[in-house]
Parts: structure tokens; C-alpha cells; sequence
């Protein structure tokens, strides 16, 4: 299993800032992070399958139109 930090994320495109990230964890609208000593990190694979969630919401929404 890869772990990427708030690097990995703004990598992936993801910008939010961490009041952000904590609201939409605490929502369940995003992969909530595990603790690596002290930092964050989110397991790749939730991360890009919140990724693919968002690009399937667009294209549902999309077809509707």
C-alpha cells in the first residue's frame, strides 16, 4: 500500500486547504488520513478513487444534460 502526503495530493490536482480536508473527512466526502508519526497521509488508492468518483459524478450529470 503507497501513502502520499498533502505533496501527493496537490499532485493528483487535489488543492484543498486542511479545514477542508477535515470538514469533507469528517462528512465522509473524502478518504480520511491516516497518522504516520506525526504527519498525515491518505492511502493512494482512496485517493484516486475519489478522483474516478468525482469524473463518473461529472459524466452522470453530463448524460443527463
Amino acid at each position: 500500500m503507497i501513502l502520499i502526503g498533502k505533496t501527493g495530493l496537490r499532485a493528483k490536482g487535489i488543492q484543498f486547504n486542511d479545514s477542508t480536508i477535515y470538514r469533507k473527512e469528517k462528512t465522509g466526502e473524502f478518504p480520511k488520513h491516516v497518522l504516520v508519526g506525526n504527519k498525515r497521509a491518505w492511502p493512494e488508492h482512496e485517493i484516486d478513487a475519489y478522483i474516478e468518483s468525482l469524473i463518473a459524478k461529472r459524466d452522470a450529470t453530463a448524460e443527463a444534460a
